[in-house]
């Protein structure tokens, strides 16, 4: 059996609630050429039994359950069992943003340039009441730049060319901003990446990067990988005085 052309990868860890959000989403594509694979970091709710229910309904499914140290330690884990040309990597609680996501995604990464490694969309934000409480849009052009202000796209409408991890991984010691630093890493050319006019995601409020209580967390992350990866740039005379201080870093 040939691979498929993208894989919809996600970590669960006792998601039973809301894991029919993402693969109803997935079930209810009109493109097939994909796969979904599932790294669970030994749930003992229902989210096991739960994911093997959808099988029937999925072109590919594979499931794989294992303690783990979080999110980057589980995509880490997944990634060894990915097959597809394009990686997509989605929150339990995602959800593709319309039945004709990856079908267009498809046919727009079909015309990209070998070199290029992100592909990336639009993600909305949603209210508890299926709303739309803001649209995030891409951000590809004069990457490094943008980088050093913070995430330029949104993770969760990404799909990053599976050669990139060929030799590459997640830094599985951070623990929200793991995405933010591998595209410090690896995204270091405007050439490397494409956007993509479509809205890829629908992302419920409440993930690891968006919750208020996990802010600073976010920021201090996003501080480290940044001033790893461009250490000349990243320290500003107002960033070190800011540093010297104690006061916050923005």
């Amino acid at each position: 059996m040939s691979p498929p052309l993208l894989t919809i990868l996600t970590a669960t860890h006792n998601v039973a609630a809301v894991l029919p959000r993402l693969l109803d989403s997935l079930a209810a594509q009109s493109c097939r050429d994909f796969e979904v694979v599932i790294q669970d970091g030994a749930s003992t709710d229902a989210t096991l039994p739960l994911a093997e229910s959808y099988a029937a309904r999925l072109p590919a499914l594979s499931r794989e359950s294992s303690p783990d140290t979080g999110i980057y330690d589980a995509w880490n884990k997944a990634l060894s069992r990915a097959r597809g040309e394009w990686i997509l990597f989605l929150g339990a609680d995602d959800r593709l943003a319309g039945p004709e996501v990856l079908a267009q995604a498809k046919e727009r990464l079909a015309r990209l340039a070998p070199e290029v490694m992100f592909a990336a969309g639009a993600m909305e934000m949603e209210l508890p009441d299926g709303g739309v409480k803001q649209t995030f849009f891409p951000q590809v052009t004069d990457i490094r730049s943008r980088l050093l202000q913070g995430m330029p796209v949104p993770h969760t409408a990404l799909f990053h060319r599976r050669s990139l991890f060929d030799s590459n991984r997640f830094d599985a010691g951070f623990r929200i901003a793991g995405d933010y630093e591998f595209l410090c890493r690896t995204w270091r050319d405007d050439r490397l990446g494409e956007a993509l006019d479509i809205v890829v995601t629908r992302m419920a409020r409440g993930g690891l990067s968006t919750r208020p209580q996990d802010a600073l967390r976010v920021r201090l992350e996003e501080a480290k990988a940044a001033s790893t990866h461009f250490p000349r740039a990243w320290l500003t005379p107002r960033r070190i005085k800011s540093l010297a201080g104690g006061a916050a870093i923005t």
